[in-house]
């Protein structure tokens, strides 16, 4: 069962992963799976690849859900808040980005994926969580 500080958590990962979806026309799951790794939402990388691609499955990843699912690495409470929570956010960052320049836009996007990038380099060397 899902404590209050992770319900509180998933509500807002989900909430920056609808805006920036929105806003910069990407997938929420560049936000969903590192946000799940860095508040320690989920135990591992598989169990926050699986529990990101149920929270995005209409209709795209049915095939790699079930065999998430099937192997155990989706947390399916945290899934279900994501897609409510993102899926009511997006229209937020799409009209943001009607707001600003593409450049600026273009900026944006750059600067998160080079920190989201950053985050997940980094912790690929924590020699304690390697499996």
């Amino acid at each position: 069962m899902l404590d209050i500080y992770s319900i509180v958590i998933t509500i807002i990962i989900g909430t920056i992963a609808g805006l920036i979806a929105g806003f910069a026309g990407t997938t929420t799951a560049d936000t969903i799976l590192p946000g799940l790794l860095l508040f320690g939402l989920v135990p591992d990388f598989k169990t926050a690849a699986g529990t990101t691609l149920l929270a995005i499955l209409p209709p795209l990843s049915i095939g790699a859900v079930i065999e998430y699912y099937r192997k155990g690495n989706i947390d399916v409470p945290l899934a279900i808040i994501l897609m409510i929570v993102a899926s009511l956010t997006t229209f937020l960052g799409a009209r943001f980005s009607h707001m600003v320049s593409d450049a600026l836009q273009k900026r944006v996007l750059a600067i998160y994926l080079l920190f989201v990038s950053g985050f997940l380099l980094y912790t690929s060397f924590d020699k304690d969580k390697q499996q």
